[in-house]
């Protein structure tokens, strides 16, 4: 069963919109679970993502739990649903550098629903049939929109439907594809070919 790509976009704009002023996001809406997740960006500091988690653990109801993932490794994470839909939010102990300065920071929890809704128009004519995953990345001053597309049998060829109509560059390999695009809101949209199929 394919899952409506602008069903999930509106109902993780409107818990963007519920979050205020929390630490920056990323999110990944995944077409073949049905699943909203928000993850903090790489290279966060935990004390500084946990902020972001709980505020979607008050917007849920639930409560957000301290795990170990392995030595010196721990997760922070809150588990609920919006709707029927199960909504997760997460932050790592990163392993990178550390994230861009809040004080820099040009993006909101609100401006990431505006954009989810800006393209609502572009996804609601999307062929989603390939599309297996879509994520807004919160860069902190601009934000970059991924789409991750698989096909059982035109691996190379499954981003073809998702370029159409847009100012592209894109790249066909035996074993998929990726490339970049201009969105009608001015984003920049990245694709990619995941692994497995519906």
């Amino acid at each position: 069963m394919t899952a409506d790509l602008a069903g999930l976009m509106g109902q993780a704009a409107g818990l963007l919109e519920q979050l205020g002023d929390a630490p920056p996001l990323d999110l990944t809406l995944d077409l073949r679970e049905n699943t909203i997740e928000f993850r903090a960006p790489l290279g966060t500091p935990l004390g500084d993502a946990r902020p972001a988690v709980d505020h979607v653990a008050e917007v849920l109801g639930v409560q957000a739990a301290l795990k170990a993932v392995t030595h010196g490794t721990y997760s922070y994470s809150v588990h609920g649903e919006r709707n029927g839909i199960p909504v997760c939010a997460l932050a790592v102990t990163p392993f990178s550098a550390p994230a861009a300065s809040r004080e820099d920071r040009a993006t909101s929890a609100p401006q990431t629903a505006a954009v989810l809704r800006e393209l609502l128009p572009w996804a609601r004519a999307l062929d989603t049939q390939t599309v297996r995953s879509f994520g807004v990345l919160d860069q902190t001053t601009t934000y970059l929109v991924q789409v991750g597309v698989s096909h059982p049998t035109d691996r190379a060829g499954a981003a073809d439907a998702v370029f159409a109509g847009l100012p592209s560059t894109v790249d066909h390999q035996w074993h998929g594809s990726w490339g970049h695009a201009l969105l009608p809101t001015g984003h920049t949209l990245n694709v990619f070919t995941t692994t497995g199929s519906r």
